[in-house]
């Protein structure tokens, strides 16, 4: 397996999450989450597709808010949660290699492979959970 992205609570540096490339054959380990700064490693993974995946990053200032893109779209997750929530809209279902956030005017914008750039606005709980 391989990183395909790691991302560091903006507040909390301890705090990291990382996303993987490839899976194991029998069970879904695509996201791994740490508190300690990298010490110890818990599997994040529950709710995920067995999909590959691009990009994690904390929502910032928000207090726990994770996104992660893969090849099924976006999904959600903050500390509070026991699992991914897929994040639904006008964006397709297709992979979603980048994502941007514009916290002024509480947008996302995403870049997509084949299917173009697309912006998305992010909930209150998003942006403050």
């Amino acid at each position: 397996r391989y990183i395909t992205s790691i991302s560091s609570h903006p507040i909390r540096s301890n705090e990291v999450v990382v996303s993987l490339g490839l899976m194991d054959q029998d069970e879904v380990h695509k996201v791994y989450r740490s508190t300690d700064g990298g010490e110890s490693w818990q599997n994040w993974s529950e709710g995920l597709p067995p999909l590959e995946t691009f990009k994690i990053q904390y929502i910032p200032e928000s207090e726990s808010g994770v996104l992660l893109s893969c090849v099924d779209g976006l999904y959600y997750r903050n500390s509070e949660m026991d699992s991914w929530e897929a994040v639904r809209g006008d964006i397709p279902r297709i992979a979603i290699r980048d994502f941007e956030f514009d916290l002024d005017l509480g947008l996302l914008y995403v870049a997509t492979y084949g299917n173009g750039l697309w912006q998305l606005e992010l909930s209150k709980d998003m942006l403050s959970k």
